[in-house]
């Protein structure tokens, strides 16, 4: 999601560790879980309201299987 590697990552925590103390770090954690929680849900139903709405606007396009075959032409004939 965020396409953050093992370095940045330690180094994020290790700038954490400096910042906040030892004895606040479980309800830092916490109240970050719940901040991701929070934020996805709510890109979930952005993405879901999206969805309808292109469903709802877009005409129903024909699937390959309704489609009659036709032959394929020959890129190098006029």
């Amino acid at each position: 999601m965020f396409n953050i590697g093992g370095a940045e990552l330690f180094l994020v925590g290790l700038i954490a560790l400096l910042v906040i103390k030892p004895e606040n770090i479980p309800q830092f954690a916490t109240a970050l879980g719940r901040f991701i929680a929070e934020i996805r849900r709510g890109l979930s139903g952005v993405q879901k309201e999206l969805e309808m709405d292109v469903k709802k606007h877009l005409p129903k396009l024909p699937s390959t299987t309704d489609m009659s075959p036709s032959e394929p032409k020959d890129p190098q004939k006029p």
